[in-house]
């Protein structure tokens, strides 16, 4: 499919399904109109002859995607028997070139600078990320995901401060699958910050110097983790090995 099926077309909802595999590079921009709506489901990738070969992602978001107060959702789903296993093959990545900007507005109708009235419709609140997979997620170092609040200025000269939006992020397999963030992701705002979900099969809080060997599936974060996105609420969920604070949280 080519990028420019969705820049100045006038389209603002998307869906793609796939039964293989689903790749954006880095070199493409998908660009859809404020609160646009992007969706892609990857089904499962290739069936390797060798079962202890590097399993390529089901999805892969290296690209960049611009939808002012948007929404993206990633998401993958079986689409056929694997012999060496299911999850592995569901597994979504967010490189380290992927940009996904689904920031609020900021829009100014001071009548200094539109005499004709305020434009609209204005879509000042941040939008929602969203990857649902039962395979690995992981957001690479280097990619970004804003998904925070603009504003308004109104004729009268107060503002409307937008909110801060959402991001979810499950990786919630049968078997055991780990879900990494080491990218940037930031829900900043004027307003109320949003929400960041996460779905792991185990979750344990501690500070970066502490010695200690994580479990597989198990994701580690830092007390800056919770303080430095700009994110108001927090919501952890572990499916198979629980949460757990270090002592010297």
């Amino acid at each position: 499919l080519s990028p420019n099926m969705f820049t100045g077309s006038g389209i603002d909802r998307v869906d793609i399904y796939s039964n293989g595999t689903i790749t954006v590079p880095a070199d493409v921009a998908l660009n859809l109109a404020p609160g646009g709506e992007l969706t892609l489901v990857a089904g499962s990738s290739s069936d390797p002859a060798d079962p202890h070969a590097a399993i390529a992602p089901s999805l892969m978001m290296d690209g960049t995607v611009t939808i002012p107060g948007g929404q993206l959702t990633l998401s993958s789903r079986q689409t056929r028997a694997i012999s060496t296993g299911i999850d592995n093959y569901q597994a979504i990545e967010v490189g380290s070139a992927a940009k996904i900007n689904l920031s609020g507005m900021w829009v100014n109708d001071s009548p200094l600078l539109n005499p004709d009235g305020a434009f609209g419709p204005v879509f000042t609140d941040g939008g929602a990320f969203t990857v649902d997979t039962s395979g690995d997620v992981s957001l690479s170092a280097g990619s970004m995901v804003d998904v925070s609040g603009g504003a308004q200025v109104l004729a009268d000269g107060q503002v409307n401060a937008g909110r801060g939006g959402d991001v979810a992020l499950a990786s919630n397999g049968v078997g055991a699958t780990t879900l990494s963030i080491d990218g940037e992701v930031r829900s900043d705002a004027l307003g109320k910050g949003g929400t960041l979900a996460v779905t792991v099969d185990g979750i344990r809080i501690q500070n970066a110097t502490t010695d200690y060997q994580p479990r597989d599936g198990e994701l580690l974060l830092g007390p800056d983790f919770f303080a430095s996105h700009g994110f108001s609420n927090y919501k952890l969920v572990a499916t198979k090995l629980g949460i757990a604070i270090a002592d010297d949280i």
